[in-house]
């Protein structure tokens, strides 16, 4: 009997079912014929169907017996050996599993869609780091996919599916550096998950990644098509979605991730410096138990998250003193502002609150759940930027509140820098610099807004965005074109080169 799709959910298998997926991979993948092949995770075999030639070996892994007993037989013509492991176990385990023992070193080829998420104990991450310290070991497509190359010939060739947050994350930088040590990427093809053609899973972009088990060389050359364009196929996409990387691109970005414009020397920018050399940027508070600490003024919002609905005469809105941010309110006001992530206008007055006496502050500081984190900068003036994704970066003001962990606290060593903080994070330079540079498809972290490009300020400057705000208070909105205005005399106008290839 087939695999349930709850079951299929729980071990976190997505089938590649997708036949213009499975096609790419197969293509890339190159001619198998009297090759010794992997496959970590076989799930029902579709990637060995439309293989290009008959390997003579294949050692075929999966957790799942009722599912590998149907690619067996699905596949009794090939030269299939099939093997009920969990293949992230047999490396935990040291190679001493005998099911390890009966798989080759020496592979010719690895093609997999591994599982995406599974989760892993304390404990199992902590013997899996022990044993290999140089890997993030929190998701298991990187595990499957390194693991993988380890069993590589020396320029074994691979072909994987993987969501596309490893090439950005932070997190996954010791992944990049694994690919680039081991595994000379020669394609790196991001699409929509949508076109994965099976189920929904919480990843907005999938990508295939192919290449070779060797060192990436400055002379390494890599294939990247952006194929976001639904109606063309994967690898025929437009002009200005095919790029030509090169061994050094990938080098000097390993830290701050991969990305299709890393072929393009952005001139524009020169002598900029990065906002976390000029501000600090932070993350704001979980109380732990948001329904019963977060209060909105019903009078004012009807977009209801959790929280309850209080009387905005219960906020204390007066500056408090160090002894009352530190200890809690007394008293019949006992909520402060609270800035929530989400988009605001620029100036915009919060509606929400938090509760801020002396009960609530001991939960906050004691509760398991609670996270009260950079409390040194609540009620501090800054520029609240949200922690989501959204097309465009937005900014506001925010003074004599805290703020959540929806929101990254921007907070300028210069306290005369902030209206000029203010108009360049609410630009369209800043976002796109933010999609091209830093971090296109995950959320606007501390971390990640620390490496934007920001242009160095003046004195003058900041006359002029302080002049700039204020006539955006009386008329209630703070265009983009002029924050564009202000921000783009900083643009230097010089060329800049570009990798993009033409479609064939």
């Amino acid at each position: 009997m087939a695999t349930t799709l709850i079951q299929q959910t729980a071990l976190k298998q997505y089938f590649t079912d997708a036949l213009e997926v499975n096609s790419a991979m197969t293509q890339l993948l190159g001619n198998v014929e009297g090759l010794t092949l992997l496959e970590p995770s076989v799930g029902n075999g579709a990637l060995l169907n439309g293989l290009q030639g008959s390997p003579r070996h294949i050692d075929a892994i999966d957790v799942d017996p009722a599912v590998l007993a149907l690619t067996r037989q699905r596949y009794a013509d090939m030269a299939l050996n099939t093997h009920h492991a969990d293949f992230i176990d047999l490396f935990a385990d040291g190679f001493m599993l005998a099911d390890l023992n009966h798989l080759r070193r020496d592979y010719d080829a690895v093609i997999s869609n591994p599982p995406f998420g599974l989760f892993f104990s304390t404990g199992y991450r902590k013997r899996l780091k022990s044993l290999f310290p140089n890997l993030y070991v929190r998701e298991s497509y990187g595990l499957f996919f390194a693991f993988s190359l380890m069993l590589l010939r020396n320029n074994g060739r691979y072909v994987f599916l993987l969501p596309d947050t490893f090439l950005t994350s932070r997190n996954h930088s010791s992944l990049r550096r694994y690919i680039f040590s081991t595994g000379a990427p020669s394609h790196i093809i991001r699409f929509p998950s949508r076109r994965f053609e099976t189920v929904n899973f919480g990843y907005g972009n999938l990508c295939i990644i192919a290449g070779n088990k060797r060192p990436t060389s400055p002379q390494t050359s890599l294939i990247w098509i952006e194929a976001f364009d639904d109606r063309l196929p994967l690898m025929a996409q437009p002009d200005g979605a095919m790029f030509s990387l090169s061994g050094t691109d990938l080098q000097n970005f390993i830290d701050a991730g991969w990305r299709a414009s890393m072929c393009e020397v952005r001139s524009d920018t020169d002598g900029w410096t990065r906002l976390g050399e000029v501000a600090d940027c932070k993350t704001g508070i979980y109380t732990g138990d948001n329904g019963r600490f977060i209060g909105f003024d019903a009078a004012r919002i009807n977009k209801r998250l959790n929280g309850h609905s209080i009387s905005w005469e219960q906020v204390c809105v007066d500056e408090l003193s160090a002894s009352e941010r530190q200890h809690g309110l007394a008293g019949a006001r006992t909520y402060v502002p609270l800035i929530r992530g989400g988009h605001r206008l620029f100036a915009e007055k919060t509606a929400w609150a938090i509760r801020w006496d002396k009960e609530a502050l001991e939960f906050y500081k004691n509760d398991k759940k609670a996270r009260l984190q950079n409390s040194s900068y609540y009620f501090k003036p800054g520029i609240a930027v949200p922690m989501v994704t959204s097309r465009r970066i937005s900014a506001s003001l925010m003074d004599n509140a805290v703020f959540d962990q929806g929101v990254v606290g921007v907070f300028p060593f210069d306290s005369e820098a902030r209206y000029a903080f203010l108009l360049y994070l609410n630009s369209s330079i800043a976002t796109e610099l933010r999609n091209e540079m830093v971090n296109g498809s995950a959320n606007n972290s501390a971390n990640y807004l620390k490496r934007l490009p920001i242009p160095v300020f003046t004195k003058a400057d900041f006359a002029e965005a302080t002049r700039i705000v204020a006539v955006a208070r009386e008329k209630g909105a703070l265009e983009t074109e002029t924050c564009d205005l202000f921000v783009g005399r900083h643009l230097t106008k010089q060329d800049r080169p570009s990798g993009r290839l033409a479609a064939t």
